[in-house]
């Protein structure tokens, strides 16, 4: 399904990267729980950033691309990694993360990982399903007496909405990219 150039701005049917992931969330203390566990749960716990558009651009102007570094008038300064793990809550100690091309069935990921399975209607391919499908799909929490691997299916859908929504942001806005399913498998190694 594609969106028309009208619905591309409804914030039902699109990310917008800096509320989104307040719309997919859960009270369930064992969600909750997997979520910490994996240590998604402080990214998932921050509200709305308001951005500084003057400040962004200010900044663009200091920007020196052959140092990676920005200009002022007391020095330099540049952003590490360190400063992301402070600012976003996340672990940059352990496993590295690294994205190959593996050929993964990412339709039957969806089902054993999420414990959804989209029409095809709703899929691009092997490796996208719509965002409008994929949040209705979240839109009501699971039953206080849900099993185990129903807590850690609904786990790993918010995180990867948090993905998708906050961390590695897709252009269209209109989409939920599969590949990150392998990298949230195994919840206590995701937290690593």
């Amino acid at each position: 399904m594609y969106l028309s150039f009208d619905q591309r701005d409804d914030p039902d049917t699109t990310i917008d990267h800096s509320t989104s992931v307040k719309k997919v969330t859960s009270n369930h203390p064992g969600v909750l729980a997997e979520i910490e566990r994996a240590g998604f749960l402080h990214i998932m716990k921050l509200g709305y950033i308001q951005l500084d558009h003057y400040l962004i651009t200010a900044l663009v102007d200091r920007w020196r691309p052959e140092t990676s570094t920005f200009h002022f008038p007391v020095g330099e300064m540049t952003i590490t990694l360190g400063d992301v793990a402070v600012l976003l809550g996340l672990p940059i100690e352990g496993n590295a993360v690294a994205y190959g091309e593996v050929a993964y069935d990412y339709m039957q990921l969806c089902h054993d990982l999420l414990g959804l399975d989209p029409p095809p209607e709703q899929t691009r391919g092997n490796e996208f399903v719509e965002v409008m499908w994929y949040r209705r799909q979240l839109s009501h929490d699971i039953p206080a007496d849900a099993t185990e691997a129903q807590i850690q299916q609904r786990a790993r859908a918010i995180i990867l909405h948090i993905i998708v929504s906050r961390l590695m942001c897709d252009h269209t806005k209109t989409r939920v990219d599969l590949k990150w399913l392998p990298y949230i498998a195994d919840l206590g190694e995701c937290g690593k």
